[in-house]
């Protein structure tokens, strides 16, 4: 599976960087909202699970998206993934390897 490599590499705590994904996306996979069902179905038949990880975190950006209709929603849902970002980093409370993803999320944005 994808995780087995993504795991070694620097020893990142799926769980965690998932956690700390879906609060950045404000995006579940586990509980797909409308916008990101269809995801949810193509990872699934990916194999990917429904584990948020930097590899999808751009898919699940992209969807979050196209959901919504307007630019301002657009706009406003980006500056909360900055936001959140900015948190994740005060707060401190995943570990470095973890935290290590924050600049590639960001770029994202």
């Amino acid at each position: 599976t994808m995780a087995s490599g993504y795991a070694g590499a620097g020893g990142i705590d799926s769980a965690k960087d998932n956690a700390m994904l879906t609060r950045i996306l404000s995006a579940s996979l586990s509980a797909p909202s409308p916008d990101l069902t269809e995801l949810a179905a193509e990872l699934d038949s990916e194999g990917h699970g429904r584990q948020l990880n930097i590899e999808i975190a751009e898919r699940v950006l992209m969807a979050k998206l196209s959901g919504k209709a307007l630019l301002a929603e657009k706009l406003r849902y980006l500056m909360e993934c900055s936001r959140a970002c900015d948190e994740v980093r005060r707060d401190a409370k995943f570990p470095p390897p973890v935290l290590q993803q924050l600049p590639k999320v960001q770029q994202m944005l």
